[in-house]
Order: structure tokens, then C-alpha cells, then sequence
């Protein structure tokens, strides 16, 4: 297979992986009319990933310059995503726990726990060639699994804080508000990373 082929193959697969994840995100957002606000966003935020997924593919082929371009634009929808995610969170934080029936939520919940497990994957593949954007799909995929972690322990809050001996709900939100502004926190340093590797490659070329 020649490097034209072998290029091409790759964006195929890099298309395909982020229309899996436009599949996931309309999941998500559809499933959040009878979750709640929480799904939404993460809905939303699993949206504006297949977008940085779709910057990628486009990418793959492009000049240098143009991909730490495409990796500063993924940091700046991966902030607005964390951003939102956040508020949500923080609108939501003080909500009763609900109960979603337990058959509901273990389907749910299978599904939420394959994309963790596949985005993990992704997250420690390793890939031939790496490059600014290939360390841009691993930052992805671990922030997906974050998300997909925070939607299953909301699932299954009702049970956790009925059950247990303690004060989970204090748990909860200490992990909620951890995990959502991790992901912020992980949107600026992409920009900053930008930054400096951009401004290294500028100085050797």
C-alpha cells in the first residue's frame, strides 16, 4: 500500500471513528429528555468532540502549521464543552438523587461502560508516527471516558446514596465538580501546549 493509500485509509477510519461518536452523542442527548440536564450536556460535549474528530480526519494530510492550527481549534471546543459541562453540573449539583428504575439503568449503563472501556483504548494506543494531532485524539478519548465515568456514577446515585453507611452525596459532588473541571483545566492546557510547541516549530523553521 503506498503512503497515498495508506493516507487515505487512515482518514477513512478516523471518519468512521467520529461518526461512531456523532451516534453516541445524539444516544446521549436523546436519553437526556428522560435523565435530566446532565445527559444533555454531556450529549453536547460528545458532539463537539465528533467535531474536533471530524478537524482531525480533515487534518491529517495538512502541512505542520496548519495541524498545531487544528490542535489549537480542538482546544478551544474542548473548553467551551468543559465549560458547559461544568455549569451543568453545578445547576444540577444540589438535585435530589432519582431513581430511573434499575433495568433502565443497567442498559444504560452498558452502553456508557463500552465507550469508557473504548475510549480508554484510545486513549493508550499507541500510534505509528505521532504527532500534534494524534496527541489531540488521545487527549480526546480520555476526556470522553471522564464523561461517560461522571453519566454511570449519576445513574446510579439513587442506589449509592441509599444504600451506603456515609455521606455519599458529599462524594458525589466532590467527584462531579473534580472530574468537570479537570476537563476544563485539560481544554487550557491543550491551548497552552499550543502555544509553546508552536512557537519551538516556528523558531526551527
Amino acid at each position: 500500500m503506498g503512503k497515498k493509500d495508506n493516507m487515505k485509509s487512515k482518514k477513512i477510519k478516523a471518519t468512521f471513528g467520529a461518526f461512531i461518536t456523532l451516534i453516541s452523542a445524539i444516544y446521549k442527548l436523546v436519553t437526556g429528555f428522560f435523565v435530566g440536564l446532565i445527559f444533555m450536556a454531556s450529549g453536547f460535549y460528545t458532539f463537539i468532540i465528533f467535531i474536533c474528530k471530524m478537524i482531525y480526519a480533515k487534518n491529517l494530510d495538512s502541512p505542520v502549521s496548519v495541524q498545531y492550527k487544528a490542535y489549537r481549534n480542538m482546544g478551544i471546543f474542548i473548553i467551551i464543552a468543559s465549560i458547559f459541562f461544568l455549569v451543568a453540573n453545578i445547576i444540577t449539583l444540589n438535585d435530589p438523587p432519582k431513581d430511573y428504575g434499575l433495568v433502565f439503568n443497567l442498559i444504560i449503563s452498558a452502553f456508557l461502560v463500552l465507550l469508557f472501556l473504548l475510549s480508554l483504548k484510545g486513549y493508550f494506543k499507541r500510534r505509528k508516527n505521532e504527532n500534534i494531532l494524534s496527541r489531540a485524539i488521545k487527549i480526546l478519548s480520555l476526556t470522553c471516558a471522564l464523561v461517560n465515568l461522571v453519566l454511570v456514577e449519576k445513574l446510579f446515585l439513587f442506589y449509592l446514596s441509599n444504600n451506603l453507611s456515609f455521606d455519599y452525596l458529599l462524594i458525589h459532588k466532590i467527584f462531579i465538580l473534580s472530574i468537570s473541571g479537570f476537563l476544563v483545566l485539560t481544554g487550557i492546557l491543550v491551548i497552552i501546549t499550543y502555544f509553546i510547541r508552536y512557537h519551538k516549530y516556528k523558531k526551527q523553521n
